[in-house]
């Protein structure tokens, strides 16, 4: 990316070649960039290169002794963009250190001042980004309190951190904050592991929908993202991807997209009454009725179908729950939380019982016995968004705990659901399909394990791309598990 301070002007492009009007397939990359900043999380330093977020050998940097490089071309790149001004900042500052936001305000303070803001992104014909054309909310930052005492708090920072060497006013730096923010992306590794955080020109022009039509994925530090559907007549206005985990109940993503982008979300799923119900919901406890009741302040639906209102009484019990499910299972902003294995059993243990002595169906699955049986008695709808995301913790937790046949075994219970809240061809379906078909093959399930291969494979096509190693991995163990199936179909020779 052209962030040095050589040139009056730059021009980059993302690679991508003019799409508006154009037909575009799912899978097909419509931006590919890197970033105009970056910075590397604490947790991967001397682990990653601190430019390009690849894993290696990596070289720290003999100046400041804080960023490491897995190349010369990468040190020098980084060092033509920020590190030449910061080395010094970063050696004076110890045993001290800046990290985090204070951090990414500084390299952006830095590139803007040496050339930055004239650096231009080229998105399709006729259609750039620029750091001035992104959004900053400067307004909406110092009417909340807690963003603006914080902001106090930075600006103190930065100012001690530069002493009299690098200058900036007050408003600028509001409007690099706000722009950092409200554009800003968190980037993952190949496990979906958050390894760093940057600014992207080009990726800014990206509206958020809680249904996105376009994906995320990182080569590094280099933004990809894909169209998720097929589109006959490609427009950059109808192109969103999702701010915030699509696994999120429509009051939290609410909350969230108003306290971190200042906006609030009218998209298809926020104003769809169905959905809204469903992330809140039971299943009829009518064996014979497939009805969804929707859980209300104080009461739950009456079936609409038959009749059935043996939940009615549960409400508060339900309210209960789902407010330990937020304690637990996720922070203030909605992201997910990791927890034991203990932890989530007895949360999801108390989901399932929710409800179990007035539904017909529960009695059939008592909660004493196994965890799984327990998932399919439980009175909540399947795509209840808490019973999915208690499900998943356990999945997860089970697969830290090396527990392997259970985590096969709940995530199984979970498919269609977190098809339904991602969409089949997200990445983050792609990512927990892949894991839950390797899970089946190395349990010994080869039936479920390829059935599964099949739709990961087409579903990491799409949001992967197919030159990415997940793709490969998935590849190669489809073809094994093929194989491995058509030697047991073969018939034993007689002796």
């Amino acid at each position: 990316m052209a962030t040095s301070s050589n040139l009056s002007c730059k021009v980059s492009s993302n690679n991508v070649s003019s799409r508006t009007g154009s037909r575009v397939k799912a899978g097909e990359v419509i931006i590919s960039s890197f970033p105009f900043i970056q910075l590397l999380k604490e947790d991967s330093k001397g682990k990653l290169c601190d430019f390009c977020f690849r894993s290696g050998k990596v070289r720290k940097c003999t100046g400041c002794a804080v960023d490491f490089y897995c190349s010369v071309p990468c040190q020098r790149k980084d060092w033509k963009a920020t590190h030449k001004y910061e080395c010094s900042l970063l050696k004076k500052l110890q045993p001290h250190s800046i990290t985090g936001t204070p951090r990414m305000l500084a390299k952006a303070i830095i590139s803007l001042n040496n050339g930055g803001r004239s650096v231009t992104e080229k998105i399709d014909d006729n259609l750039t980004r620029s750091f001035g054309d992104l959004m900053t909310h400067e307004e909406c930052l110092l009417q909340n309190n807690e963003l603006a005492e914080t902001f106090g708090v930075l600006e103190k920072m930065l100012r001690c951190y530069f002493g009299t060497e690098i200058s900036f006013n007050t408003n600028e730096l509001l409007s690099i904050y706000g722009a950092l923010l409200v554009n800003g992306f968190g980037v993952t590794n190949c496990e979906s592991e958050e390894i760093g955080s940057a600014l992207y020109l080009a990726a800014s022009i990206l509206d958020h929908s809680c249904l996105p039509n376009a994906g995320v994925t990182f080569d590094g530090s280099r933004i990809v993202v894909r169209a998720l559907q097929d589109f006959p007549n490609f427009q950059w206005s109808q192109i969103n991807i999702n701010y915030i985990d699509g696994l999120t109940c429509r009051e939290d993503r609410q909350r969230s997209l108003q306290r971190s982008y200042f906006f609030e979300c009218h998209c298809q799923r926020c104003v769809d009454p169905e959905h809204n119900e469903l992330e809140n919901s039971f299943l009829c406890g009518n064996d014979s009725c497939v009805g969804v009741l929707g859980v209300g302040v104080t009461t739950i639906a009456r079936c609409a179908r038959c009749g059935f209102d043996g939940y009615s009484e549960c409400a508060v019990q339900y309210w209960r729950v789902v407010a330990r499910c937020r304690q637990l299972l996720q922070d203030e902003m909605g992201n997910e939380v990791k927890c034991s294995l203990d932890a989530a059993t007895d949360l999801l243990l108390e989901l399932c019982s929710v409800g179990k002595v007035a539904s017909r169906k529960s009695t059939k699955t008592p909660v004493d016995q196994s965890l799984v049986r327990a998932i399919q008695g439980c009175a909540l709808h399947p795509f209840n968004i808490w019973r999915v995301k208690a499900v998943n913790a356990v999945n997860e937790a089970a697969i830290v705990e090396k527990n392997f046949n259970l985590a096969k075994d709940v995530g199984l219970t979970n498919v269609d659901a977190m098809r339904y809240y991602y969409g089949k061809n997200h990445q983050t379906y792609s990512f927990f399909l892949a894991k839950l078909s390797k899970l089946c093959v190395y349990c010994n399930d080869l039936y479920k394990g390829e059935e599964l291969l099949k739709e990961a494979q087409v579903s990491v096509r799409v949001s992967y791309g197919d030159q990415h190693p997940i793709y490969h991995s998935v590849s190669e163990l489809c073809h094994q598990t093929r194989v491995e199936l058509a030697t047991l179909a073969v018939p034993a020779l007689k002796t």
